[in-house]
């Protein structure tokens, strides 16, 4: 049987995602065994990643407007996160809750900046629950 361009690619890239570049770069070729397209492919992927990976190492800024769910809520009352619904989280615009859970709050959102049309659910983590070990979590979740 053979094996799909996106099988390949999900078999690939696990393999060399954390490599250090210059090791990255001799694995994929190794691992592609010639087919240019696919290592070209997968090693953008990897560059892509590399730079994701720093997003969550600083929050989101939160507007002004929204101060009074976030930190002027008592500690032993749940943020009012309900009136996110209408708000605008950077680019993008929070359509409703989701669910919430252990270490934050997810919501569906829009982008509404006009640059495209795209829905995302975005996750707050919770005051408190932005450890290191929670933070690596999220972004094999991320993932």
């Amino acid at each position: 049987m053979k094996k799909t361009r996106w099988q390949k690619i999900d078999e690939i890239f696990p393999l060399v995602a954390d490599l250090p570049p210059g090791e990255r770069e001799r694995r994929l070729r190794e691992l592609c065994a010639g087919d240019e397209d696919l290592r070209r492919e997968i090693a953008a992927m990897a560059a892509a990643d590399e730079r994701a990976e720093s997003f969550i190492e600083s929050p989101v800024m939160v507007p002004e407007s929204l101060n009074h769910v976030f930190i002027d809520a008592p500690e032993n009352e749940t943020p009012r996160t309900h009136e996110l619904a209408g708000q605008s989280l950077g680019a993008y615009r929070v359509l409703r809750k989701l669910g919430a859970g252990g270490m934050g709050t997810v919501y569906l959102a829009e982008r509404a900046d006009g640059e495209f049309r795209k829905r995302v659910a975005i996750k707050l983590v919770k005051h408190g629950a932005d450890t290191g070990f929670n933070l690596r979590r999220f972004r094999h979740e991320r993932q």
